[in-house]
């Protein structure tokens, strides 16, 4: 029986193919997961925004070609490392654009929360110390009087 024979360059170009499939089908299982949310496995811990996942698939499927053309030798080594570089880039890019938004948008609610909190708080010490409050102050805030004592438990 004849044994294949393959070298380096296939090798490399054979473990970057299945690399970049399995960066694809990771992240086109995630936008299935997004597009249909009653699937068998659903995200809810975190979630990715939509121009994310295609650019990560999109580098994946051409990272895929890429790796298919340098297995085929229709493709110099130089060329491949080059592209794969720039690829990597671009994923390593994304990742920091897309943390610095979701710090970003983190931020700006919590800051947003604490104030929410701390008006809750002082119209709840005005209530315990039972200081004079108008008659549109209490009836407006009796409701909250109940979320904020619920929230405090």
């Amino acid at each position: 029986m004849k044994g294949f024979k393959f070298s380096a360059i296939q090798i490399i170009g054979l473990i970057f193919a299945m690399i970049c499939l399995m960066w694809a089908i990771y992240f086109v299982h995630f936008i299935y997961c997004y597009l249909f949310p009653f699937s068998f496995i659903h995200y809810d811990f975190f979630y990715y925004p939509y121009w994310f996942l295609i650019v990560n698939m999109t580098t994946g499927i051409i990272g895929f070609y890429i790796s298919v053309l340098l297995f085929k030798n229709r493709l110099k080594i130089k060329y491949f490392f080059s592209i794969v570089v720039v690829l990597f880039l671009l994923c390593y890019g994304t990742c920091l654009l897309e943390r610095k938004i979701y710090s970003e948008y983190q931020l700006k609610n919590s800051n947003e929360y604490f104030k929410e909190t701390e008006n809750e708080l002082n119209l709840l010490i005005k209530i315990v110390n039972n200081t004079n409050l108008t008659k549109n102050e209490y009836q407006e805030n009796r409701i909250k009087k109940i979320f904020v004592i619920s929230k405090t438990q």
